[in-house]
């Protein structure tokens, strides 16, 4: 395993900028809707705001899970077969796919 010392920050501020431009979109809207529902009074949209706020939620999650996944793998871990599951390519961000298919 590679220590603390032999970390290049220059590697490490490339995955920090990827990782950064990915997240922040999906968390700024969630914050957004978040914010919107503390202004409406209508159940209907606020429950609208709520489920946006949530599959905003959900991308951010599922991208930084990915990335967890593919530093994982690339470091020499394995995923195991019960561990494995289907995703459609179009389910997947598009940098995924082609990183995958590469």
């Amino acid at each position: 395993m590679i220590g603390y010392e032999e970390l290049t920050w220059a590697t490490l501020n490339l995955v920090k900028r990827n990782l950064y431009r990915r997240l922040a979109t999906p968390l700024n809207q969630a914050l957004g809707r978040l914010a919107i529902v503390r202004h409406i009074t209508d159940a209907d949209e606020i429950r609208a705001q709520v489920i946006m706020a949530e599959q905003s939620l959900e991308v951010a999650l599922n991208l930084l899970k990915a990335w967890a996944v593919l530093i994982h793998v690339k470091s020499g871990g394995i995923i195991r077969q019960d561990q494995r599951r289907l995703i459609a390519p179009d389910g997947m961000p598009a940098w995924l796919v082609e990183h995958l298919s590469g």
